[in-house]
């Protein structure tokens, strides 16, 4: 993508897929690789199911309780 600067958010997601997969400690499901996560669930364009719209309240709660609403619990 032309014109998008620099992303720390996105060299340390590659840093730590790289160690993972180093460490032969990456997951896969279907052949993509994915991050095993223990910590509140973040809504957004990755991970909110489909149909449904951003909520900006997950900035004020950082997540935290944000799963319930999406997955039940």
């Amino acid at each position: 993508m032309s014109g998008c600067g620099y992303s720390g958010a996105q060299q340390l997601a590659d840093f730590i897929l790289l160690v993972r997969e180093v460490k032969r400690e990456l997951h896969s499901a279907q052949g993509d690789p994915f991050l095993a996560y223990r910590g509140p669930f973040v809504p957004n364009a990755l991970t909110r199911p489909d149909g449904l719209v951003p909520d900006p309240k997950a900035l004020e709660t950082l997540g935290v309780g944000e799963g319930e609403k999406y997955f039940g619990g």
